[in-house]
């Protein structure tokens, strides 16, 4: 957690649950929806760059937890229904509206080079 933060804005990011990822199994099926439906359309990252540190920890460095969490966001829409249960969700709709909060107050609050794993 950055230093820099103030106490509202830590509070802030909590009640937003812009501090909390999903379980390992759930965000590697929202990288590979990712990959697989969002990317070809848009490629707004390295693929190859940002799945190496990702996954095999190949380059130097860290991908920013905003970037990150957007990418995430980007995937919910292709999200299996019972991966979106298991975060907690009825609908794509509600997890999406949830990782847009999560990836806007993010934008506002957190440094892009705080490290995802």
């Amino acid at each position: 957690m950055p230093t820099d933060l103030a106490p509202e804005d830590i509070q802030l990011l909590r009640h937003k649950n812009a501090l909390r990822l999903p379980s390992l199994p759930v965000q590697d099926a929202l990288v590979t929806a990712f990959v697989d439906f969002v990317y070809p359309l848009m490629p707004v990252v390295e693929l190859p760059e940002f799945l190496g540190t990702l996954y095999l920890h190949k380059y130097p460095g860290a991908v920013s937890l905003l970037l990150y969490q957007a990418v995430l966001f980007s995937a919910i829409p292709f999200l299996e229904m019972c991966h979106i249960k298991e975060l907690g969700f009825v609908d794509r709709k509600s997890a999406h509206k949830d990782f847009f909060q999560r990836t806007r107050v993010r934008l506002h609050l957190l440094p892009v080079w705080v490290r995802v794993r």
